[in-house]
Parts: C-alpha cells; sequence; structure tokens
C-alpha cells in the first residue's frame, strides 16, 4: 500500500469504538480504518510529514489540500510539507475551536460567532477524572468521547454551565486542590495499567468532598454553573486486556521504526499489540501528521534493549 498521512486516532460511539483517520497523499480526501482488539497491525513510520488539516466547523474536519484549495485552486501537497509541525498556519488559525486551546475563563475571545455560540450555553461540563496514573479536572461538551480520546480510568460529572464559566470553575478546582489540568502521553504509557475500581473510589469521594464547599461558593458570582451528583464511571472496560503478565517496550516514534502485532489493547491514543511472548506500545497522538506504509508483512520491531533483560 502507498504512504498514507496519519491524522489521528479518534472513538466513535454507538457503539464505541476506536478508528484511525487517514488520508492518501496528493488526495484531499480522508479514510477511516476501525481497528478492535484481536486484529493485527503491521506498519512502517516513513520519513515524511504533513499537516493533518483542520476542523472546519463543529464535527467537521478537512484535509489540509481541501482547505488550501478553498484559498487558491491550484494549491498542491508541495504547499503543505511543513517538516516539523503536525499542522500549518494557514489550518491552526481557522481551526473551529482555536479558542478553546487557550482559555482559562478570564474572558472570551472566540475563533468565529459560531463557536461562541456553542459555548456561551450553560452545557460544559466538569469533570473529574483518573488518568495517567493522577486525578485532574477537565471540561468538555462531550463527556464520553472525551474521557475515552484521553483514555480516562475512571470519570465522574460534578458541574456544568457555560463554557466560559466552566473553564473557570476547572482553573480553580485545579489551583485550590492541586489537580492537574493536562496529562502527558508519556506519563500514561507509564502509568497505562489502572488501579482497582474499589481502590480509586474513595479517593475520587473524598476529593468531590473537598471540591463541594469550593463549586457552591463559585455558584454565587456564576450563575450559569450547577452542581452535579453524578456516579464514577468505569471507563476500563472498553479498552481491552489493561493487565498483561509482562512489562511491555513503548517503541518510539521515529523514521523507519515499524510497529505491529496482535491488539491487545486501545486505551484513548496508546495500542498494544503482542508479538509472541512480548508486548509493545506505542502513543498513536505521536503519529500524527507523520507518513505511514501498512505491511504486508509483521512488523520488525527495533527495542530500546535486549527484552530479555527485562526478566
Amino acid at each position: 500500500m502507498n504512504e498514507l498521512i496519519f491524522v489521528r486516532l479518534f472513538w466513535k460511539q454507538k457503539p464505541v469504538h476506536p478508528v484511525l483517520q487517514l488520508t492518501p497523499i496528493g488526495l484531499d480526501r480522508f479514510s477511516e480504518l476501525p481497528i478492535k482488539i484481536g486484529d493485527e497491525i503491521n506498519f512502517k513510520i516513513t520519513n515524511s510529514q504533513y499537516c493533518i488539516g483542520t476542523e472546519i466547523s463543529s464535527g467537521k474536519w478537512i484535509t489540509c489540500l481541501s482547505h488550501q484549495k478553498q484559498f487558491d485552486e491550484s494549491a498542491t501537497m508541495d504547499n503543505i510539507v511543513e517538516g516539523s509541525i503536525n499542522q500549518c498556519f494557514l489550518c491552526s488559525k481557522n481551526s473551529f475551536f482555536q479558542c478553546r486551546m487557550r482559555c482559562q475563563g478570564i474572558f472570551c475571545n472566540p475563533s468565529s460567532d459560531k463557536a461562541k455560540e456553542i459555548c456561551t450555553p450553560p452545557n460544559t461540563y466538569v469533570y473529574l477524572t483518573h488518568v495517567g496514573g493522577s486525578l485532574k479536572v477537565g471540561v468538555s461538551t462531550n463527556l464520553q468521547r472525551r474521557w475515552l480520546e484521553q483514555g480516562s480510568d475512571y470519570s465522574v460529572a460534578i458541574a456544568k454551565g457555560s463554557g466560559l464559566e466552566a473553564r473557570r470553575l476547572e482553573k480553580l478546582l485545579s489551583d485550590e486542590l492541586s489537580l492537574k489540568m493536562q496529562v502527558r502521553g508519556n506519563t500514561k504509557l507509564r502509568n497505562y495499567i489502572p488501579p482497582k475500581f474499589d481502590d480509586i473510589n474513595n479517593e475520587f469521594l473524598y476529593k468531590i468532598t473537598e471540591m463541594n464547599s469550593i463549586i457552591s461558593e463559585f455558584q454565587s458570582n456564576n450563575p450559569s454553573i450547577s452542581q452535579l451528583g453524578g456516579k464514577l464511571v468505569d471507563l476500563t472496560i472498553n479498552y481491552g486486556e489493561l493487565e498483561t503478565n509482562r512489562p511491555f517496550e513503548i517503541i518510539d516514534v521515529k523514521p523507519d521504526n515499524e510497529f505491529g502485532g496482535i491488539i491487545v489493547s486501545i486505551k484513548g491514543s496508546i495500542v498494544v499489540t503482542q508479538k509472541g511472548r512480548y508486548y509493545y506500545a506505542m502513543d498513536f497522538n505521536k503519529l500524527s501528521g507523520l507518513t505511514i506504509e501498512f505491511l504486508e508483512r509483521e512488523a520488525v520491531i527495533k527495542t530500546q534493549l535486549a527484552l530479555d533483560d527485562w526478566f
């Protein structure tokens, strides 16, 4: 198969399942490849990097080539190669929810009037989640999708309000209770196996008790915020086998490296495969914008050390 630009791994719902979004080089359309536990996948990372396109409206992604052609009908892939970033200036500038990337709830500087229309109603959730070995707070208008795509283990919705006030509450809870707002991919890899539900439930209950008084006080000056008493949701049931009997080797995302095997787990953007006795993991977020080539043979995986050194 020819080289494909890897755009992202995302999670569809009803039913819940992960999908790889790809685009052939030189074409202005995406293709989608559903993946599941038990599938075999083998690919090689090649040398080129391209812009992955942009979200031109809510939930509507277009390729960079399609976007460039809106401004210049003669645009070709030669205009799109960037070398070290996964989104060109034009696609980044025109991303529908670019404003959310920098918003902390202090003031509203929307990417567009339509983006503001979506964010203004009181339909943005504030949540508490366990991911990457830590509790973190976050906001989303689509909780399940957000939890699945970041690889949350357990999560609960704690409040709901307008986008601006929800962001402000998120920042306040993070500052007051020393909760993370972001967890890096490498941290998620190191803390891949989740704690038991019964073990983490008490930690959630304690933290929510601490939050209640903060949220109550916050409500007095932020009328769109409503406090929620949701149940703790177990997301781990969606990810496959999370307790392997051997540690896995993390495979670097760099040109000429290969990755593959039988998929045993997919958690957020992290895929874990098995080849013989051994397990391998890769964060597919790091593939964004890179080109890959699917192989008709088993991948030859270059490890950082002899795997028998683990045991």
